[in-house]
């Protein structure tokens, strides 16, 4: 915390002086030297990392801003630190940190020295967006944001000047798509037209971020260029390449029904591109004949597309009727018959409890999955446990939707055979869930039961619910279980003693200050005060 608030008190104007002792200085070999090393920042060194953007050395200055263009999100991170105190005080310096470092670059970009001016221009975009971001576009968000040095990018390349369009361009042709993401996104509407034979040859580039940002600028005559240049990545052989294309197809189509109707001699990736297209055009003439039409589609994605638009809002399509939805639950898609078993469940009550039964019997983990969501969502989950527990064993991810069944009392004579059951997949549930009540009496005999297991989940969740069950039985048992352990159980194990207030001893944490893993270290740090606040009883 010292060196976090030297930097504090260096960076902002005004602030005492006395602090700067602790930054460390640097003679101008030693800074050429820096700035060439990729050794890890520290905190301290960040003052001087900053001071050598304001150097009169033109090189030093260039040297500096190609050092933050790479190695920002370092020097923020170190900034931030692991310490889970203290937020205010470390997002606020972050932030000054970012608007320093930006500020200071974006100055350069005024440099009268044109190779000066150009870096600062480059390294601009490079602290800017991240090029992952279009790829796949749904990850294009704010949350965390004020916190890197994109918002302050943006601002500062808005202000570039209409003058600079020819060099903006040029540091576009960066070899970086984070550079050329940036830099196209400041050039103008004119200009992006003039360069669209360029992005038509990014397309084919064999970086996946090129051929993105080709995606996010490329602009279509017609539906015919739009098939012809955007069509080919609606079948890329990465997934968030075709998650771009398909972005770009929405935007770009504008014959809908013509495309629809000339779908047969187009890829699935463009057929599902369509359903896709059609499913979001909700006031569209024979929307739903349409996507109907679509459930016979030979290819399992585009049939689902459909059938997701056809169950989709309130109420589903009239024209999706019961008899087409029995037919769709035995798909051999597996996304396919999950949509459809859950539809079907809500509109078929007769036959729901035989329809969730089969499909927690199914080889699908997404099948399974839904019958399992569909079986707490009509609290049939203890009158079909044994279905259930099938399904566990062969495997469900989302097991927690499946709380009742080791919570509910009535199931408390199958415990005992579920938590020393062979099959690992069970024990991980049962651990899991079965505390779900909260009712420690009853699941702290089954949770000890567990602390010999060999299985790292089941440990884990093992000493989570040892934690909430709390008491110096179950202090002791997490105790067992981090002697034995290394790495993130460890861990675990130590954050999961600071949980267990009055009990946890100071002689049994002690050992682990010393540890040579830093998460240990710090758990171990963290689980001391909790002691200290709440001494053993």
């Amino acid at each position: 915390m010292r060196g976090r608030l030297a930097f504090l008190l260096v960076l902002i104007p005004g602030a005492c002086v006395a602090a700067q002792d602790t930054a460390v200085r640097w003679t101008r070999h030693q800074l050429v030297a820096r700035l060439a090393s990729s050794t890890p920042i520290s905190v301290n060194e960040i003052p001087g990392l900053i001071d050598a953007l304001k150097s009169p050395d033109r090189a030093i200055r260039r040297a500096a801003m190609r050092f933050w263009a790479v190695r920002g999100d370092e020097a923020r991170e170190a900034l931030w630190g692991d310490d889970d105190e203290d937020t205010d005080s470390r997002s606020g310096s972050v932030i000054q940190l970012c608007e320093k470092v930006v500020g200071l670059i974006e100055k350069a970009v005024s440099d009268p020295d044109r190779a000066t001016s150009l870096e600062a221009l480059r390294d601009l975009c490079a602290l800017g967006t991240p090029v992952s971001v279009i790829c796949p576009p749904v990850g294009r968000c704010g949350n965390g944001m004020e916190f890197t040095f994109e918002p302050y990018v943006t601002i500062a390349l808005s202000k570039i000047e209409p003058s600079r369009q020819a060099d903006m361009e040029a540091v576009s042709q960066d070899p970086d798509p984070t550079v050329g993401l940036n830099a196209l996104s400041h050039v103008s509407k004119d200009r992006i037209q003039a360069l669209q034979p360029r992005f038509r040859k990014l397309l084919i580039n064999p970086d996946k971020y090129w051929r993105a940002v080709a995606l996010d600028f490329i602009k279509s005559a017609n539906d015919a260029d739009l098939f012809r240049t955007v069509g080919p990545l609606l079948d890329d052989p990465d997934e968030d390449v075709r998650s771009s294309a398909s972005w770009a197809f929405q935007d770009g189509l504008q014959d809908l029904r013509t495309a629809f109707q000339g779908r047969a001699k187009r890829s699935a990736g463009v057929r599902l591109a369509i359903a896709t297209k059609i499913g979001n055009e909700s006031g569209f003439a024979g929307r739903s004949h349409m996507l109907v039409e679509l459930l016979d589609d030979p290819v399992g994605s585009v049939r689902q597309e459909a059938l997701s638009w056809l169950c989709r809002g309130d109420s589903s399509s009239p024209e999706l009727t019961l008899v087409r939805l029995r037919s769709l639950v035995v798909d051999p898609e597996g996304r396919v018959r999950a949509t459809a078993l859950q539809e079907l469940c809500e509109r078929d009550e007769a036959n729901r409890k035989q329809l969730i039964r089969t499909g927690l019997a199914d080889e699908d983990r997404d099948v399974r999955t839904t019958a399992g969501w569909c079986c707490g969502h009509w609290s049939l989950e203890v009158e079909l446990t044994d279905a259930v527990v099938g399904a566990i064993e062969k495997g469900m991810d989302d097991d927690w939707m499946v709380c009742a069944v080791f919570s509910c009392p009535l199931n408390d004579n199958k415990l005992d055979g579920w938590v020393t059951s062979d099959n690992v997949n069970l024990r991980r549930a049962v651990a899991l869930n079965m505390d779900c009540e909260k009712d420690a009496k009853r699941v702290l005999p089954r949770y000890l039961r567990l602390v010999n297991d060999s299985d790292f989940e089941v440990l884990r969740a093992t000493v989570y619910g040892l934690a909430d069950c709390g008491g110096a039985e179950a202090v002791s048992a997490i105790e067992t279980i981090a002697r034995r352990s290394q790495g993130d159980l460890l861990v675990e194990a130590l954050r999961s003693l600071g949980h267990t207030k009055g009990f946890a001893d100071v002689a049994f944490v002690t050992p682990y200050l010393e540890s040579s893993q830093n998460e240990v270290r710090k758990a171990a740090k963290s689980l001391l005060k909790a002691i200290s606040q709440n001494p053993p009883q």
